[in-house]
């Protein structure tokens, strides 16, 4: 009798642990689909690129890749709106960036205060920016970086069917 109830509670375990286990790969599949969607172009597939980079849209119809300032990972929204290079006061103060001139920005949001800074180094897949002028704006998104048309006119620029396709201007 109690080797019957060993073997039974032993089932059970099994089948506990089981579940677990399919719990957590669904979860983890489902938590590798969203972050895709939120960003299809993450290093490992900028990585892959060469001469030309390809960035696909998210969900939102916004292009993200994500790239380094000064060897730090960030997330860089392509906007070709900006006329400069743009990161929060965060990610400026993280990065080491010096703020330099007190400026009045128009922004999409707005009028704000910033700041103008200059950043060393930006990589984006196997394009490499060098100082690169850039505003330090309070109120931007902590986790994504501008890339404006300072960056962008030295590219050149198609877009079609969902895809935006960046490659050096020279």
């Amino acid at each position: 009798m109690n080797s019957e109830n060993t073997v039974r509670r032993r089932g059970w375990l099994m089948m506990l642990l089981g579940g677990a286990l399919a719990f957590f790969m669904v979860t983890a599949f489902y938590h590798m689909l969203i972050r895709d969607q939120q960003n299809p172009n993450n290093l490992s597939v900028l990585a892959l690129q060469d001469g030309e980079l390809i960035l696909r849209k998210n969900r939102n119809g916004h292009y993200l890749a994500e790239g380094k300032i000064n060897g730090t990972p960030v997330v860089f929204l392509v906007d070709t709106g900006a006329t400069q290079v743009a990161v929060s006061g965060d990610i400026a103060q993280k990065l080491g960036l010096a703020k330099k001139t007190r400026r009045t920005l128009q922004t999409a949001s707005g009028t704000t205060e910033g700041w103008t800074t200059t950043i060393p180094e930006m990589e984006l897949g196997f394009m490499l920016f060098v100082d690169t002028s850039a505003v330090i704006v309070n109120g931007l998104d902590e986790n994504t970086v501008l890339l404006g048309m300072n960056a962008l006119e030295q590219l050149h620029i198609t877009q079609s069917a969902g895809e935006l396709r960046l490659r050096p201007a020279k």
